[in-house]
């Protein structure tokens, strides 16, 4: 089933926005965060429930928990996280991960915020700023990864 996505072009860049990367570890943003912000225990259960009990995958596939499978090919990938979020360190261990791999990585950690901040942007000042600088972060990014590539290229 899963085969049909080889053909697919690579894509340029990937930006998980505070990604669930790792289903298993508990990380010390779990006990910090875990309970009274946006994303707590109770939701993240829920979640677990309608994604992983549904799934004709088995829990520990890369597509359901990515730091358990092969990251060596994943394309550069520009991470963003919420500081105050339950998966914040999860993240952190992603983009570790996938530097140990030679994959180009960058994390921005968005300070004074929990999981799902960006629903926030249009009644926030603070937050639609801080969103802006998301996209013109990304958007060097991007630029940088495609310089790079022009220049392995030549």
């Amino acid at each position: 089933m899963f085969d049909l996505l080889e053909p697919l072009p690579k894509p340029l860049a990937q930006m998980p926005l505070y990604p669930v990367t790792d289903i298993e570890t508990d990380y010390p943003s779990w006990e910090l965060y875990g309970e009274g912000l946006l994303l707590d225990h109770a939701d993240v259960a829920v979640f677990d429930a309608a994604c992983l009990d549904n799934s004709p995958l088995p829990r520990q596939h890369i597509l359901n928990c990515p730091m358990l499978g092969d990251n060596s090919k994943v394309c550069p990938t520009y991470i963003v996280a919420a500081e105050l979020d339950v998966l914040r360190d999860e993240a952190f261990a992603y983009a570790k991960q996938l530097k140990v791999h030679g994959v180009a990585v960058e994390t921005h950690t968005i300070l004074g915020t929990p999981h799902g901040f960006i629903h926030f942007m249009s009644i926030h000042q603070g937050i639609g700023q801080k969103t802006g600088d998301i996209i013109k972060g990304f958007t060097s990014f991007v630029r940088d990864v495609i310089n790079t590539q022009s220049q392995l290229a030549a």
